[in-house]
């Protein structure tokens, strides 16, 4: 009995996290953006090569140049901040906030138009509490950890309905003026 019982719990956990769980793969992303250029105002920032090896490894052909692409994935203003007191109390808690933005945007690169795009925010806070040191090492921890926020936004962004519906819409309108102006 206690056997069928164990059975009965492990068929509902799998199947209930198999209703939620997929991995990443291209069939996720529009079929659109397969093919695309990846474009970065720092190329070798952490966001941009995080983000570049994630469209890779999702098996995404990233062209090398941009001609070789319809759309082109372009990341700006990719900034890591944070703010520290100036004078700090060792007596007190004192906290502190990290900030990483960016800009994602796709863009049409036969009509060099914007089709969408979308900055994205992630912060933390760090609270020191009284008489605890703060090192360098929380700086670079909280890199990471932002990092990885933003991979993931911009991941997201990119395999959700709305970016889909707008590089649809981009193709579909393409078409539509092509054959309008194959009937004239």
């Amino acid at each position: 009995m206690k056997s069928i019982f164990t059975l009965i719990i492990l068929f509902i956990g799998f199947l209930l996290s198999s209703c939620s769980f997929h991995l990443r793969n291209a069939q996720s992303f529009s079929p659109e953006l397969n093919n695309l250029y990846f474009n970065s105002d720092k190329p070798f920032n952490v966001v941009s090569t995080q983000l570049r090896s994630l469209l890779e490894s999702n098996q995404l052909h990233l062209a090398k140049k941009e001609s070789d692409a319809r759309f082109s994935l372009v990341i700006s203003d990719d900034v890591f901040s944070y703010s520290r007191p100036d004078v700090v109390n060792a007596s007190l808690p004192t906290t502190m906030n990290f900030i990483q933005t960016a800009t994602a945007t796709i863009e049409d690169n036969l009509t060099h138009k914007t089709i969408i795009s979308q900055t994205f925010s992630t912060t933390q806070s760090l609270t020191l509490n009284a008489n605890q040191i703060y090192t360098a090492d929380s700086n670079d921890f909280m890199k990471r950890e932002l990092t990885r926020n933003m991979v993931s936004l911009i991941y997201y962004w990119l395999i959700s309905t709305n970016t889909k519906e707008a590089v649809h819409h981009a193709i579909r309108t393409k078409r539509i003026k092509k054959t309008v102006s194959h009937q004239r």
